[in-house]
């Protein structure tokens, strides 16, 4: 009799693990199905609109124009513009981040950052554009 309660026993523990089992690896695995980043399209955007500010502050630069950001001048200042690029991809990099931590809380409001953090980085490429169009004539 004892030997038969010992494989109940097994098998009862055995469902238990494979339950517990279910419930910890089922939402890790839900989990695993996620894009690694939310906002995988705002953040290309991101990216582009960061490289073209890099590359348009360069032609200003070039061309006579001065840095107005102060941060991005004393940066400019102390290690040149490879500087600048690594200074520019930091802050990029460091707004994906808060985008993706404010977006798995709040999906729509690390989406409406990341959208905003777009447009941000516009108004430096059009104002460089406008000035290199107009002023360098």
């Amino acid at each position: 009799m004892a030997e038969h309660a010992l494989p109940t026993y097994h098998v009862r523990m055995g469902a238990c693990a494979r339950s517990l089992a279910a419930e910890v690896i089922g939402p890790m695995r839900l989990k695993l199905r996620q894009p690694e980043m939310l906002f995988q399209n705002a953040y290309t955007w991101l990216v582009f609109m960061a490289s073209m500010d890099v590359m348009m502050t360069y032609l200003v630069l070039w061309h006579g124009g001065v840095e107005v950001n102060g941060i991005a001048d004393a940066v400019l200042l102390a290690w040149g513009f490879p500087g600048i690029i690594a200074f520019k991809f930091a802050l990029v990099t460091l707004v994906i981040c808060i985008c993706e931590a404010v977006g798995r809380r709040r999906p729509p409001a690390g989406l409406a950052l990341a959208r905003f953090s777009v447009a941000v980085n516009c108004i430096p490429v059009i104002f460089a554009a406008v000035q290199l169009v107009f002023f360098n004539s």
